[in-house]
């Protein structure tokens, strides 16, 4: 069976629609089949087409108007993240396309469609159309958590969650918590619950 590299990547914004509240920083870490670490990258991202950023999110986030004024403009942004999706292609077979893993992943795909079609460019060209979602896992492996947020995810299984909602520390958590999920996958027989993202929500 040919099998591809992940993706595990998570968006910070500015609120919670992306055609009203920007991406303000982004990280991704890919691994290969065997879940080991083969690139990480993270930027923040300059606000793009007079989208708003919330108080609330900035409170939530801790990030500051600094900080994210500091990062690279949505045309960069896309550009890059082009660069390392293709970087990222492959894994058993030259023509496979990355997958893309995180946590409530719709959120962020979601994000990146819309920050893609600032460029009139199309996320899902770059990628698998098929996801990964470590909520779900949660889901099937936990059903009674008292909640599915990333922080009680990982404390769940012993996954420490310092400093949540740092892009890349929130991807680095979703990065263990998914290599958990997959070896009990593998362990089992059976294959990751994926998701297309044709399912995702309107």
């Amino acid at each position: 069976m040919k099998k591809a590299k992940y993706i595990i990547l998570d968006c910070e914004t500015g609120g919670l629609k992306p055609e009203e509240n920007p991406i303000t920083q982004i990280a991704l870490l890919t691994i290969d089949n065997s879940l080991k670490e083969v690139e990480r990258y993270e930027t923040f991202i300059k606000p793009y087409n007079d989208l708003k950023i919330t108080k609330g999110a900035l409170d939530a986030t801790g990030l500051s108007m600094a900080d994210i004024n500091s990062g690279i403009s949505n045309k960069q942004a896309v550009k890059t993240l082009i660069a390392y999706f293709k970087k990222a292609k492959g894994g058993s077979h030259p023509s496979l396309k990355p997958v893309v893993v995180g946590h409530n992943v719709q959120f962020d795909t979601g994000f990146l469609e819309y920050i893609f079609k600032t460029c009139n460019d199309d996320f899902w060209k770059y990628v698998s159309p098929t996801t990964e979602d470590t909520m779900l896992l949660t889901k099937m492996f936990n059903p009674g958590i008292s909640s599915l947020k990333l922080g009680i995810c990982c404390e769940e299984v012993g996954i420490d969650l310092p400093d949540a909602h740092k892009a890349m520390n929130d991807v680095i958590a979703t990065t263990d918590l998914f290599r958990v999920y997959v070896n009990k996958l593998r362990d089992a027989g059976d294959v990751v619950v994926s998701n297309t993202n044709n399912d995702k929500p309107k």
